[in-house]
């Protein structure tokens, strides 16, 4: 479990389990998650997948039984962990909710996972690492200056990417 950005440095991040509470079904899982992929050359080893039967408070199903039906929304909120202050962001499409259109595409209005944001820590890593300490495919003076540039780079992950989405389960999927 990974992107195009982080596979040359850490390679492929398998799931060891996968857990589920209140619509645990053991079959409709094993078949969405271990059947589709189990003839897939390269595969990781396949997620242990268990069911709880501790409550989650938050889960969809827990709210509509104290709030009534929920709807979802187009936001999302994204809590950082880091150094004092720890920070909260709230918004979508990358750009912070309450961003005025005059400053859309500045550091300062976007959200820190998103594609420039990523893109630019990304940079900053390559910068800061001499061209033979990087992984192989990240070995060149010239970097790419954009975010699918910067995918484009990660030959093993793309390679991994397409075998998957090769397999007759996935070959209608739309991948940006």
């Amino acid at each position: 479990m990974q992107g195009a950005l982080l596979h040359p440095w850490v390679g492929t991040l398998p799931l060891s389990a996968v857990v589920v509470g209140d619509l645990y079904d053991a079959d409709a899982l094993q078949r969405a998650l271990l059947h589709r992929v189990a003839d897939m050359p390269g595969a990781p080893p396949p997620p242990r997948l268990l069911h709880t039967t501790i409550p989650f408070p938050r889960s969809k199903q827990a709210l509509e039984r104290t709030h009534g039906t929920l709807s979802s929304s187009p936001y999302a909120c994204v809590w950082v962990r880091g150094e004092p202050p720890h920070q909260a962001y709230l918004g979508a499409k990358g750009v912070r909710q309450g961003t005025i259109s005059k400053n859309i595409g500045k550091p300062a209005a976007q959200c820190v996972v998103c594609r420039a944001a990523m893109l630019r820590l990304w940079t900053d890593l390559l910068r800061n690492v001499d061209p033979p300490m990087r992984p192989a495919s990240l070995r060149t003076d010239t970097l790419p200056d954009t975010y699918a540039g910067a995918k484009t780079v990660a030959t093993a992950y793309r390679k991994l990417r397409d075998s998957f989405l090769a397999l007759p389960a996935f070959r209608n999927w739309v991948v940006d």
